[in-house]
């Protein structure tokens, strides 16, 4: 085994090495989270195809859901515009007040039929 000559460049390397690693885990985390809020936006769209509807009930508009949205759930922010609006939606306001109020803003599963 050979003796360490230059103790201190061998400490530098190593702290250079680790440093370049702990860049490279932070970019690789940032696009993983990245990565994800797009398999969330493209699973909602697909889901479209299969006439599933991911649908806002609440009493906010767009652009309050989306703040809170962001605040919230940072990776699902890029998936709201997927999201559609009842508020939106072309029945009368007694049908998006049934709506609301069968979802409880979200919170009532309705069951299953069989």
């Amino acid at each position: 085994m050979e003796a360490i000559t230059d103790p201190a460049g061998v400490i530098k390397s190593l702290q250079a090495r680790i440093e370049a690693l702990e860049g490279q885990l932070l970019r690789e985390r940032r696009e993983a989270k990245d990565s994800h809020s797009d398999v969330v936006q493209d699973a909602l769209r697909r889901l479209r195809l299969h006439g599933v509807v991911p649908m806002y009930v609440g009493k906010h508009d767009f652009a309050t859901l989306s703040e809170c949205v962001a605040k919230s759930s940072p990776s699902l922010y890029k998936a709201i515009d997927q999201v559609w609006m009842l508020a939106g939606a072309p029945v009368p306001d007694a049908a998006k007040t049934a709506i609301q109020d069968a979802a409880n803003n979200g919170m009532n599963r309705w069951p299953q039929p069989r």
